[in-house]
């Protein structure tokens, strides 16, 4: 069974299930990426459109060349290799697709050794 789309506040209507995904991927990373005594924020705020959803953590953060390549299915960064950090490479590549599903976009910023900041900007309701 299908679920019903929810309504998050400031206005956004969204599923249910796919929006979870995005957050349990984001926050997930953000946890396996920061160092014990590290920081996770995360927040939600109206937009003009919609809503930004932020996930930003103080973690190993990924180099500047490889930002592009984070949302390529299989990718690892380098920072998550060279320290045998486990996973396949396919949370983004799925957190993008479900973001770009809802009409939405997805924007990466990160320091090496400073951290990371995930950033989802939702439209009100999405395409069609």
């Amino acid at each position: 069974s299908k679920c019903p789309p929810i309504r998050i506040d400031p206005g956004v209507v969204a599923d249910p299930v796919r929006l979870a995904q995005v957050l349990d991927n984001l926050v997930s990373n953000a946890v396996k990426f920061t160092p014990a005594g590290g920081e996770i924020r995360v927040s939600v705020a109206p937009t003009e459109l919609g809503a930004r959803i932020t996930v930003a953590d103080s973690g190993i953060g990924i180099p500047p060349d490889e930002l592009e390549l984070l949302t390529t299915r299989f990718f690892r960064a380098s920072t998550a290799t060279r320290r045998a950090i486990q996973g396949v490479g396919l949370g983004l590549a799925i957190t993008k697709s479900v973001v770009d599903a809802h009409g939405g976009t997805l924007s990466i910023a990160s320091l090496v050794g400073e951290g990371t900041t995930f950033t989802i900007d939702l439209p009100a309701s999405p395409p069609g």
